[in-house]
């Protein structure tokens, strides 16, 4: 068939976190779809904000992040976080101060979102949280006032301005939002997250997050690192509903080594046990493999990045 107009090619971006870029294929592309706003969502300390900065790290390691937090960051740990992953760019923080020194609304914050995107040089944003935007209403009115929908047209405002640059600009990138979960109410079940019908509407990806305690990487005394699984409820360009790990360790953020462990420990191509195993081959034991992996060996884990990538080249063919 023959398709007239001036439209662009579907981009995807690997994550470097092999059951994620898995759980996002369709039709044999791996990796994040872009443009579009992806939603990361969970209930409190589950990784949101730090998955978000290794993905935003991904799109370009020399880029240029924007982020606009609203509910307030250690500057140390986000550098950590995206130095770990390789990130040499610029990570651009929105000004939640002005000249003054006197707090701006989330709604300047917001459009000041809105104008990085037309630089050509952005290569990623992230809104960190949606559900803490708090309306100039809320701000400068009586607690007991009622201005329960202004947070969902809010966000309803900024999607529909940003969508220009996002979708326009010559550069594909993603914009990551991150959000809380709420249980549904009224004898409903499962959970939602805030923002309103814009963003339900709008994002190309959701990935709902959660704690995966039993599979903590731990010595007899403590846990060493963070084993978070997720589960994409939405996915625009592909199957929604696929599951998917990756490991957190507090002080260095997401782990792409230690992730590859767990994923091929899922599928049964390592044995976890006292000692790791692949075949009749020791990796050695779990406290090692992590001290490896914090100290950069990633020569250590290269079997097993091999044989993940024989399993995914297998599910390729079939």
């Amino acid at each position: 068939m023959k398709i007239e107009g001036n439209t662009k090619e579907l981009s995807r971006i690997q994550t470097d976190l092999y059951s994620l870029d898995m759980a996002l294929s369709s039709r044999s592309a791996l990796g994040l779809p872009v443009p579009g706003i992806v939603e990361i969502y969970g209930r409190t300390h589950v990784g949101k904000s730090t998955l978000a900065y290794h993905l935003a790290s991904q799109v370009n390691p020399k880029g240029r992040v924007i982020l606009c937090d609203f509910e307030g960051i250690d500057v140390d740990y986000v550098r950590r976080a995206f130095e770990q992953e390789g990130f040499d760019g610029t990570l651009k923080i929105i000004d939640a101060m002005d000249d003054k020194g006197k707090l701006r609304t989330h709604e300047d914050m917001l459009d000041d979102m809105t104008k990085e995107f037309y630089n050509e040089e952005t290569s990623a944003g992230i809104v960190d949280s949606i559900g803490a935007i708090s309306p100039v209403f809320e701000v400068e009115n009586k607690i007991e006032e009622g201005f329960g929908a202004k947070r969902a047209t809010i966000v309803a405002r900024f999607i529909r301005r940003i969508g220009v640059p996002l979708r326009g600009m010559e550069l594909p990138r993603p914009l990551f939002v991150t959000n809380h979960a709420h249980e549904v109410l009224g004898g409903g079940y499962g959970h939602q997250s805030s923002g309103g019908r814009a963003l339900e509407h709008v994002k190309v990806a959701s990935l709902y997050l959660y704690p995966r305690s039993a599979m903590h990487i731990k010595t007899s005394e403590e846990v060493l690192a963070y084993v978070i699984e997720g589960q994409v409820e939405k996915l625009r360009y592909g199957k929604k509903g696929r599951k998917f790990h990756f490991v957190i360790i507090p002080e260095y953020g997401v782990r792409r080594n230690l992730s590859a462990l767990i994923d091929a420990s899922e599928l049964g191509i390592v044995e976890r046990g006292a000692v790791v195993k692949i075949g009749e081959k020791s990796l050695g034991r779990i406290s090692e493999l992590y001290q490896a992996d914090v100290e950069g060996r990633d020569e250590v884990f290269e079997p097993i990045h091999k044989a993940l990538k024989e399993h995914r080249d297998g599910m390729g063919k079939t």
